[in-house]
């Protein structure tokens, strides 16, 4: 239902990034700590989100999306996309261009992930644990600045390793309930810190995510996932920080303990009632995105 999906790249649309090379660094990673002080270019993210919203609904808050539709195409529009962010020298951005680029770049990596899964169930062997992630997580999935790059890279390795915000992790969308939702709109530089504070107090504010009682605080596992991290294992940090975005929850204190809720185990989709022609995907006509030189 997809086949006749394309997208059009075009070097009209935005300033060109050019690759460079990260073999004269220490670690691979290290390439990712490097920033301008203003972006020599911008990245096309708009026609993504374009796209989401055609295979996505909204149900509840939640993002669900026809993965049956995008197993039809065999990823073909999202490995074009991830083809086109390849071509970009993403150290020609500065810092909060670079956060936005990641954000974005990390969730369609997910989307196409979990699209190329035989079968929906069983999220936490894929996903894995924050010590030991699983191969859907760890599969090197996308090359930036000659590194290759999983999902777990870009997490721990960029985003958590380059920017001391908390809050990056609630734009980290995981493809089942009780975890940040895959965003509709996407992370724009100059906006994705409150962007992400927002999404903070959204997502905060389901009490199957967090729920105060006398004695204690329960979490959704997700944050598990992120504690050692972003806290260094400190659950009274992790509280701390939570107090400043849930609404209207000045129960939180420190000294509560944290219990954690297991995740669901089935991927958050939804099935067309109909067989969606090819134009409910092609409206928008493929896009103009700059290809790097």
């Amino acid at each position: 239902m997809l086949k006749n999906l394309s997208l059009a790249l075009s070097t009209a649309a935005v300033i060109a990034l050019t690759p460079i090379s990260a073999n004269a660094e220490t670690s691979p990673f290290d390439i990712f700590k490097v920033s301008s002080e203003t972006s020599a270019g911008r990245v096309e993210f708009e026609h993504w989100e374009k796209y989401i919203r055609r295979v996505s609904v909204e149900e509840r808050g939640r993002t669900l999306v026809a993965y049956d539709a995008l197993k039809d195409d065999n990823g073909a529009y999202l490995q074009n996309y991830i083809n086109y962010l390849e071509t970009l020298n993403v150290s020609a951005l500065d810092k909060d261009d670079q956060l936005a680029f990641w954000l974005n770049a990390r969730n369609i990596l997910v989307v196409k992930a979990i699209s190329e899964e035989k079968s929906l169930n069983g999220f936490d062997s894929r996903r894995g644990t924050a010590t030991e992630p699983g191969d859907m997580w760890t599969q090197k999935r996308i090359t930036i600045n000659g590194v290759e790059l999983s999902i777990h890279d870009i997490e721990q390795s960029i985003l958590l390793a380059n920017w001391d915000n908390p809050d990056i992790v609630f734009g980290l969308y995981q493809g089942v309930n009780n975890t940040p939702v895959l965003p509709r709109t996407v992370f724009v530089g100059n906006k994705v810190h409150a962007q992400l504070e927002l999404a903070a107090k959204e997502f905060l504010s389901d009490k199957d995510v967090l729920r105060v009682r006398k004695k204690d605080v329960r979490l959704g596992e997700f944050f598990k996932l992120y504690e050692t991290s972003l806290f260094n294992g400190d659950q009274n940090a992790l509280l701390s920080h939570l107090a400043t975005r849930a609404p209207g929850v000045d129960a939180i204190s420190p000294d509560l303990k944290v219990k954690y809720k297991s995740l669901p185990s089935r991927f958050e989709s939804f099935r067309p009632r109909q067989q969606p022609s090819a134009d409910t995907f092609d409206s928008f006509g493929g896009g103009n995105i700059a290809r790097g030189s």
